[in-house]
C-alpha cells in the first residue's frame, strides 16, 4: 500500500527542451524496493534514475535546493509519526511485534 509513503517532490521545466521533469524523495517505503520503483516509473513515464539516500544532510540539501529554486513547484506529504517527531523531539515510535508486545 503506497498510501503510507512519505514523500517530497519538485517539478521543474526542462532546461533545453519542452516539458517538465520531477525530482523526488520517498520515505517509509519499506515494502517498495528501488528496482521495483524504477520499473513502475519506467512503465508509466519512461526514463528515470532511482538512488539511495546516504545521509540526512543530503536530504536537507536536496529539498532546500528545489524549495528555493525559482520556477520549481513542490509538494510534501509526511506520515503522522514524522509530524509527531517534528513537533515533539522526545517522541519515540513504538511498534508492535507479532506477539503483541511493545518494542522501541
Amino acid at each position: 500500500n503506497y498510501s503510507r509513503i512519505s514523500y517530497f517532490y519538485a517539478v521543474e521545466e526542462n532546461p533545453s527542451r519542452d516539458g517538465h521533469h520531477i525530482h523526488s524523495l520517498l520515505a517509509d517505503a519499506k515494502s517498495l524496493y528501488r528496482k521495483e520503483m524504477w520499473s513502475l516509473w519506467f512503465e508509466k513515464f519512461g526514463r528515470n534514475k532511482v538512488e539511495p539516500v546516504h545521509c540526512l544532510q543530503d536530504v536537507v540539501d536536496y529539498c532546500a535546493k528545489y524549495v528555493c529554486k525559482e520556477g520549481a513547484w513542490w509538494n510534501v506529504k509526511l506520515q503522522w509519526h514524522r509530524i509527531q517527531a517534528i513537533n515533539d523531539p522526545g517522541f519515540v515510535l513504538r511498534l508492535e511485534d507479532s506477539g503483541g508486545s511493545k518494542n522501541e
